[in-house]
């Protein structure tokens, strides 16, 4: 009733609860897309310290997204979120790209600025969104707690972290 209006109104535009949860989880994933964009951007220059500031930008922005917004993220990584056809469709259908693929550019240019070897790069999404949705969960669900060295160390590191192990084994 925060809305103003009763609980089952929703189900005047929605078919069913599947739906109504896929519409929210499209919604807040296009969010996340546009708050990897802005956190990106804000990111100037095309050198390899470019490169990982804006691969750790996104990290930062998918973090403080699940802080920010607790209920959402559970319900994009529930069962009618992320991999469901309703999410996809929006994604398409709004012609913006995912934070999936966001990731996916960032990779790119990282391989190119000579900082994630080209022999790890396939595959490296999987690393990196496991790394920082794994950090986000322990947060938003108070598994971990920031409190000795904080969220955005936090952030780095894992980042960092994922980083080093996309590296050049020679180089490191």
């Amino acid at each position: 009733m925060a809305v103003g209006v009763s609980p089952s109104a929703a189900y005047r535009h929605f078919a069913d609860k599947a739906a109504l949860l896929g519409a929210i989880t499209a919604d807040a994933f296009f969010e996340m897309g546009q708050r990897f964009e802005e956190a990106t951007r804000a990111v100037r220059g095309s050198s390899a310290r470019a490169a990982r500031a804006r691969f750790l930008a996104q990290g930062h922005a998918y973090v403080a997204f699940a802080l920010d917004q607790p209920e959402r993220f559970s319900v994009m990584f529930g069962p009618y979120g992320a991999g469901s056809a309703c999410v996809q469709a929006a994604a398409g259908a709004h012609g913006h790209a995912t934070p999936y693929a966001a990731l996916s550019r960032a990779l790119d240019e990282l391989v190119a600025a000579g900082v994630v070897s080209r022999s790890r790069r396939t595959g490296a999404e999987l690393l990196a969104w496991s790394a920082i949705h794994g950090l986000a969960t322990l947060l938003v669900s108070k598994a971990l707690a920031p409190e000795h060295c904080g969220v955005n160390a936090m952030v780095d590191r894992v980042g960092d972290d994922c980083l080093r192990a996309m590296a050049d084994p020679r180089v490191c």
